[in-house]
């Protein structure tokens, strides 16, 4: 291979940033835990935010009962209801903003009802294929993301819900799990230019599945507020066929406990 380091290194957990530097505790011959050799791989890659060493905490006591998630156990539900977050909706999902956010485009694919993937049949499970495939094509194609992450965690509501971040195209320190701190560290972009790239991707998910595009009811913005999801939506969405009317989405308001 020569002497040049494959990049992708760079992005591995576990791995430095170039891999060929010996550390100061090799230099020095004192051994190195396989604790502290990964903190110090992970303090030494560019996907690290810290300049500092980390310390690592020690682990609580493990919990007796698993937390409960939003909208489960009588803790209400955020996401229930609130429609002037939704982009795009059928019967079974909807799509929902994730603002303010370092990455160009943040999106959550959501179910409308309180289901997990144990709940999911074919058909509910081949539309989640089908619309993460969409999803995943409308954000790449935007020329300020170079890759598109798709996280799943499932640990705070009980709506299905997908992560589908568009990492800045050409940002080394987003890359990878960097993303993850990162997004959360640096300032936001611009509203109006995530709303124009939400509005585009919306588009591509409309022209490809159909479905309604949602937004804020013009109540819930100051009359003086500049051009917002609604509208730059409604523009995107000239261009790739009709708009359905705004409506609530799924089949009734009412969501299981």
């Amino acid at each position: 291979m020569g002497a040049d380091t494959d990049e992708s290194d760079a992005v591995r957990p576990g791995t430095g940033e170039s891999g060929t530097e010996e550390s100061d505790t090799e230099a020095s011959g004192i051994e190195e835990s396989d604790q502290d050799r990964a903190v110090r791989s992970m303090r030494e890659s560019p996907l690290f935010p810290f300049t500092a060493a980390p310390q690592l905490k020690e682990l609580s006591a493990v919990m007796s009962t698993e937390l409960t998630r939003e909208g489960e156990g009588g803790r209400p539900c955020k996401s229930c209801g609130d429609d002037g977050r939704v982009l795009w909706c059928n019967e079974r999902w909807k799509v929902t903003g994730i603002r303010p956010s370092a990455n160009p485009v943040g999106l959550f694919l959501e179910t409308v009802e309180h289901v997990d993937f144990e709940h999911f049949d074919e058909d509910m499970a081949s539309e989640f294929g089908r619309l993460t495939m969409h999803l995943e094509a409308g954000i790449r194609l935007r020329e300020s993301v170079g890759r598109v992450h798709v996280h799943r965690w499932g640990d705070g509501s009980a709506h299905f819900h997908v992560w589908f971040q568009g990492r800045p195209a050409g940002q080394l320190e987003l890359y990878g799990w960097g993303n993850v701190l990162w997004a959360q560290l640096l300032e936001p972009l611009p509203a109006d230019q995530i709303d124009a790239d939400h509005a585009a991707v919306i588009a591509h998910l409309h022209a490809a599945v159909g479905g309604t595009i949602g937004h804020a009811p013009p109540s819930s913005r100051p009359s003086s507020a500049p051009r917002g999801p609604t509208e730059l939506l409604a523009e995107a969405a000239d261009h790739v066929g009709p708009v359905s009317e705004v409506v609530s989405c799924g089949r009734g308001r009412g969501r299981p406990e």
